[in-house]
């Protein structure tokens, strides 16, 4: 291995130091949080809002007011904060994810697919001289 460190080494730095998060997006997941909470060298439990609203009610984005969605979203918080887990959630916006901090410990800023539309479309406006 480059720098003189063992595979050994590699091995134990990398457990010691990467996060195991798992994704909880279908009612299947959030049936089994639990379980899947205590299990040794997971992390955190990380919700996509979308993925789960789709696979939970069958719609995209997100409702943020529907009751059936924010229970899933608290039963998933609560059983990673009692099993010691990060909680984390992707954010619609800047605002949101100030909001969400107070309860989450994981908040994603944003999607590749929002950042790369965000990007060209700056970048389209700036050639068209807008």
């Amino acid at each position: 291995m480059a720098s003189g460190v063992t595979t050994e080494e590699y091995v134990k730095i990398a457990n010691d130091t990467l996060l195991t998060i798992v994704q909880i997006e279908t009612p299947e997941a959030v049936s089994n949080v639990e379980e899947i909470a205590a299990v040794p060298g997971v992390d955190a439990l990380f919700i996509g809002p979308n993925d789960l609203a789709l696979s939970l009610l069958g719609y995209v984005p997100a409702r943020w007011d529907e009751p059936e969605f924010l229970k899933a979203l608290e039963t998933v918080r609560r059983a990673g904060e009692k099993h010691g887990k990060f909680v984390g959630i992707l954010a619609k916006n800047g605002q949101h994810a100030k909001e969400l901090s107070e309860k989450w410990t994981l908040i994603g800023l944003g999607s590749d697919a929002r950042a790369l539309t965000t990007a060209m479309s700056a970048t389209v406006k700036a050639a068209k001289g807008m």
